[in-house]
């Protein structure tokens, strides 16, 4: 099912007469701009407007007039909609749309294919789609979302979106189940359904504003914990490194740095490209290697100062690591040196 194009909203029949870009649109029907579950897929009939759907679009011929208003041609709604709970609803544009799209994800669950990656959308979560970029999207066969969503073009659109930092964080913002964002698509549907003079499209181009504004400054409240964690998690690697011969857990440094068991280790392979206790053990074992090249200590001295109690566990280690056991190693690293004297 297509949205509706907004001269067929009941409430413009009366204005059509005073208002000639109204008129215009009224007699626009035959091209409505499609909306972002246009070619629904749907496990039966078509889907219910009143139960399952509500969308407003403009027609393309009045797009292209008001774009070249001074006061609209920045930032305009040229459609918007609600999804509820249909499940294999699917949007598949190969090459891209002539508008930006954001999807915000209000219940359930879907899914995107964007940047050649597959993804879910989950509660909370707001889909940013640019124009031009190839995608797919839908709803997911079991819980399908409930969702609202917003066309958007203009010449300030793309400065908006770089601000949201899409092109580095990826085209999914985390940004939380927020009633007030859920209330300003409703505010732009119930706009938008009364009328589509220019007041009205400059009402909702401030009402888009206004979304994009949440977003960002979401998005801004987001990454200042995740550099104040990396930031931790930087230390504690620090103190891992001063610290090889004492026992050390993940436990200990999640308690460390605040962060849960799996967070940690995110931010940590992040960081570092392993896992924490890999990277611990490599470290030990490249410190074992220097103690075995430049100092005449005991294998079973060399295990001791890195925390391992038992020298054949200790030679196990290290043998995993480097390949061979530490004695051998000793041998070749000091043939090597006399064969370079």
């Amino acid at each position: 099912m297509r949205p509706r194009a907004c001269s067929a909203v009941r409430t413009m029949s009366s204005t059509n007469a005073t208002n000639p870009s109204i008129r215009q649109a009224s007699e626009a029907k035959s091209i409505p701009q499609l909306g972002p579950l246009e070619e629904s897929i749907t496990s039966g009939s078509e889907i219910s407007t009143l139960t399952s759907r509500r969308a407003i679009a403009l027609p393309r011929q009045l797009i292209a007039e008001v774009l070249q208003s001074p006061n609209l041609c920045e930032l305009l709604a040229t459609a918007v909609g609600r999804n509820i709970q249909t499940p294999g609803q699917v949007c598949s544009q190969p090459l891209g749309a002539d508008h930006a799209t954001l999807l915000f994800c209000v219940s359930g669950c879907g899914w995107c294919y964007l940047r050649g990656r597959h993804a879910s959308v989950c509660p909370g979560d707001v889909l940013v789609i640019p124009a031009g970029q190839a995608h797919s999207y839908g709803a997911a066969e079991k819980n399908p979302w409930s969702a609202y969503w917003v066309h958007v073009e203009g010449t300030n659109v793309t400065e908006q979106l770089d601000a949201l930092g899409i092109d580095t964080g990826g085209n999914i913002l985390r940004h939380g189940n927020d009633p007030n964002l859920a209330a300003l698509f409703v505010e732009l549907l119930d706009v938008l359904d009364e009328s589509c003079d220019k007041a009205s499209l400059t009402y909702g181009a401030n009402v888009v504003r206004h979304m994009l504004s949440m977003m960002i400054r979401r998005q801004k409240e987001v990454c200042r914990p995740t550099e104040d964690a990396n930031q931790r998690v930087a230390a504690s690697i620090s103190y891992m490194t001063r610290n090889l011969a004492q026992p050390i857990d993940i436990s200990q440094l999640c308690r460390m740095t605040g962060l849960s068991p799996s967070h940690y280790s995110t931010l940590f392979k992040r960081q570092t490209g392993e896992a924490p206790a890999r990277y611990l053990i490599r470290m030990r074992m490249q410190a074992a290697a220097e103690m075995l090249r430049n100092t005449n200590q005991e294998i079973k001295v060399v295990a001791a100062r890195l925390g391992y109690r038992d020298p054949l566990y200790f030679s196990r280690v290290f043998s995993g690591v480097l390949g061979i056991p530490p004695t051998e190693y000793r041998n070749r690293q000091r043939r090597d040196t006399s064969c370079e004297l």
